[in-house]
């Protein structure tokens, strides 16, 4: 029954839960309004650019972003995510040791 006790009092102390709430919220918001203005800047960037090779003279640079457009638009993002995630992975240890995350992306 102690273990119960210990467990309970570690676990689910609503007076520590609501004195930490605030403090947690506001760095959460913080942490998603730093992401949202990064991801909104490189993506306007990454569209501006693909936008001007689509209206290129130059055939095979229409072609690629007539490519690229088409295999993101054309994947789930879950997928998309995914491959983005496992695709970075080897670019993550260059020029540095091996980190203890590596088996994280074993299949």
């Amino acid at each position: 029954m102690d273990f119960l006790n210990n467990l309970a009092s570690s676990f689910l102390d609503v007076d520590a839960m609501l004195a930490t709430l605030p403090e947690m919220l506001a760095y959460g918001v913080w942490n998603t309004l730093i992401l949202a203005a990064v991801a909104t800047f490189f993506g306007t960037i990454i569209g501006l650019v693909l936008a001007l090779m689509g209206v290129s003279r130059s055939r095979t640079i229409r072609l690629l972003s007539r490519i690229y457009t088409d295999v993101f638009r054309g994947l789930p993002a879950i997928l998309t995510i995914l491959i983005m995630g496992r695709g970075s992975l080897p670019f993550s240890t260059c020029g540095r040791e091996e980190t203890h995350t590596r088996w994280a992306s074993s299949p």
